[in-house]
């Protein structure tokens, strides 16, 4: 490995957000990167400044006897803390509190005592309320297990403040041209079946909204953290998305239009409706063996908003995303 290079330790290596943090990282920074899965699994190439460490983050013992490698192959100077669990059950799950809580605890002590220059925590717009406008002081008080947890692991980042500088970075729901954002994923696909009735379904109103951000220009992002993080406070918040939000009626007036080259009416389904259809679906899923992506818990989430305000990212950074990465500009490239 190149010994001028600074150090990143990366966990969530093998994920969508890892993998492309990798490719933009690569040439820059000696990588130690941290997954569950091989390297041959998660398709990642062999690199002369790249070593790859296979274990579970919230393994401690196997986690820490790792200390020594890191500090003969030249130390660690800065931690990316992408590793995290997630579903969309909105249900208690053990991961929760083993992965994104035990799990960034064992990674921040690592990190301590290898005394890193920053330890920079993937957080989540979705921690906080909906309903609010979300900017870097908006407390991430959503009441989801989730939620939950992603809270916990921005109080330890204050809390090992003190031996270690930290970011945390709380981000907007990520996606590529190839769509791996499974809400979004769901919605296309089915406005795109050319089905009757299901190609122009729209919840309540159509007036949903959350922020989304390219991953290309979240990892960006990240980046830009690491090369200022000389210029920040010893623990700072930053939104990982553009202002704003985007509305499920604007992605479905893009993509139908696109798509079947003529303007389609949706047709707006009431709560009330949603419910047994839901159900309905639920049912027939499980005749198939397989599991339906909606549940009922996301009724209540039926014309809510989740809105940023980045201001304070954007100034103290100096990043902004891309325009022609937006949602509304890369839609029909997903849709293709």
């Amino acid at each position: 490995m190149d010994a001028t290079l600074p150090g990143i330790l990366l966990t969530g290596a093998s994920g969508f957000v890892g993998r492309n943090f990798i490719k933009a990282a690569s040439g820059r920074f000696r990588l130690f990167c941290v997954a569950r899965r091989s390297m041959e699994d998660a398709g990642v190439q062999p690199e002369a400044n790249l070593r790859w460490i296979q274990v579970d983050i919230a393994d401690r013992d196997k986690l820490l006897a790792n200390r020594q490698r890191l500090h003969d192959q030249g130390g660690i100077d800065y931690v990316v803390n992408l590793a995290g669990y997630y579903d969309f059950t909105n249900e208690e799950h053990p991961e929760y509190v083993r992965t994104n809580v035990w799990g960034t605890r064992n990674m921040l002590d690592l990190a301590k005592e290898l005394h890193v220059k920053r330890f920079i925590f993937a957080s989540s717009q979705a921690a906080c309320r909906f309903g609010v406008t979300v900017n870097e002081e908006t407390p991430p008080d959503a009441p989801i297990p989730y939620a939950r947890s992603k809270r916990r692991g921005e109080e330890l980042v204050h809390e090992y403040a003190r031996w270690v500088p930290g970011a945390i970075v709380r981000i907007a729901a990520v996606f590529s041209d190839w769509c791996e954002y499974p809400p979004l994923y769901t919605m296309l696909n089915n406005w795109c079946s050319g089905k009757l009735l299901e190609s122009r379904i729209l919840a309540g109103r159509g007036r949903s909204a959350i922020p989304y951000v390219h991953v290309h220009d979240l990892v960006q992002l990240f980046l830009r953290i690491v090369d200022r993080s000389d210029e920040l406070d010893r623990v700072c918040v930053f939104n990982g998305g553009p202002d704003g939000a985007v509305t499920h009626l604007e992605l479905f007036n893009i993509a139908t239009q696109f798509y079947y080259s003529a303007a389609r009416r949706p047709l707006f389904t009431p709560k009330w409706l949603l419910r047994p259809m839901i159900l309905a679906r639920y049912v027939l899923c499980h005749l198939q063996g397989r599991k339906p992506f909606e549940r009922l818990w996301m009724l209540d989430y039926i014309d809510q908003q989740l809105v940023a305000d980045s201001k304070h990212t954007r100034d103290q950074l100096g990043w902004k995303v891309t325009p022609r990465k937006t949602i509304t500009r890369r839609l029909v490239f997903l849709v293709e």
